[in-house]
């Protein structure tokens, strides 16, 4: 049992919660008293003692997550906004009583919007923030938390907004004990700022630097693009415009290559505890060009399984649209592709949208038996 909140606490109301005799002897500054009452020098009071449990683990309850048994642990998951308090904090095992593994996922940046005036496609999103413990609890691992409540912060992927929009992702956070930052856009040839974040979104395809960079510990940065001046002279393929691939939360994200494709997305976090793989990185755009006898297409960037790819867009061929990053991985969104010359007055401008990224998580885990 716990220790009454209130009023007034009976020495054998002590000696109960310790596994002792009512009857027993019983000292304030005795070791086992001073560890329940979390007083471990100086004078001892009874009011100490208030809401106190020797139970080995923690209890807590939640609000707004979808929560799952498994053996001694219960895993809360969080896939919108919400909070968990705690309602007891035991001595533990180790450290069982008083610690908690997480992940908290950001989420992912959006690639690059459309490109209005000029060649070229756009980079792919960087991937939301991600941090995790999956240490054993019991060994002194994982996040110390107290008697109190915690509210959740799941951020939103970023939005292209119709191609105006420098489109980062939001912050993911457990109160002020772990935060981490929305993964960077892909740029776009005029918009080529916004692109760092939890990782870095992939580069537009021009010879000025603009590939994003990551927050250490929880992303990398953007691959490069490619750009190709004298093939945009000579009319050839538009698959010498291409994007970079946006950064994941376990490596950078691939250059483009030249004539062939965007840049892969940099790859995710696998995260045992909830057997799932977090923050991959967005492909990179990827373009078609059609102007007299000179004709090909290149292939977004695609990261890896289930990972956002960038776009292509042709009318001499199939059209391929750009993916999102996945819900609730914090995966950034494919980068937009390039209009083709055949089907259009100019050949300045590119058609296909770049997509949003991909919405954050947070998950806990503690002991409970």
């Amino acid at each position: 049992m716990t220790l009454p909140a209130s009023g007034a606490i009976g020495l054998f109301d002590v000696n109960t919660e310790l596994g002792r005799t009512n009857n027993a002897q019983l000292g304030l500054l005795c070791t086992n008293v001073r560890g329940l009452f979390g007083d471990a020098s100086g004078a001892v009071s009874m009011f100490d003692g208030y809401g106190k449990s020797n139970a080995s683990y923690l209890c807590i309850t939640t609000s707004g997550a979808c929560v799952t048994t498994c053996g001694n642990y219960k895993i809360a998951r969080f896939y919108g906004s919400g909070s968990f308090t705690i309602n007891r904090v035991g001595c533990g095992v180790g450290n069982a009583g008083s610690h908690i593994n997480y992940v908290v996922v950001a989420g992912g940046g959006s690639g690059g919007a459309r490109t209005l005036y000029n060649l070229g496609t756009s980079g792919g999103g960087g991937a939301g923030g991600v941090l995790n413990d999956c240490s054993n609890i019991c060994s002194s691992g994982g996040a110390s938390v107290s008697a109190r409540t915690y509210t959740v912060t799941v951020g939103g992927g970023g939005s292209t907004s119709g191609g105006s929009s420098c489109g980062v992702g939001h912050n993911s956070s457990i109160a002020c004990l772990i935060s981490t930052t929305g993964g960077g856009n892909g740029p776009t040839v005029e918009r080529s700022q916004c692109t760092n974040g939890g990782s870095g979104g992939g580069a537009q395809p021009t010879y000025i630097p603009s590939k994003g960079t990551g927050i250490s510990g929880q992303g990398y940065g953007g691959g490069n693009g490619t750009y190709c001046y004298s093939c945009q002279c000579a009319l050839q393929c538009g698959s010498y415009f291409l994007g970079g691939g946006g950064g994941g939360a376990s490596s950078v994200g691939g250059n483009a290559v030249s004539n062939i494709r965007g840049g892969n997305g940099g790859n995710g976090r696998s995260i045992s505890f909830v057997s799932s793989v977090y923050g991959r990185g967005g492909g990179g755009g990827s373009g078609f060009w059609a102007k007299g006898s000179h004709s090909c297409y290149g292939k977004g960037g695609c990261g890896s399984t289930s990972a956002s790819r960038g776009a292509i867009d042709c009318c001499k061929s199939t059209k391929v649209t750009s993916q999102p990053g996945a819900t609730n991985t914090g995966g950034g969104g494919g980068g937009s592709g390039m209009f083709s010359a055949a089907c259009h007055s100019s050949y300045w401008g590119g058609c296909s949208v770049g997509s949003n990224g991909g919405s954050g998580i947070v998950a806990i885990r503690w002991r409970f038996q």
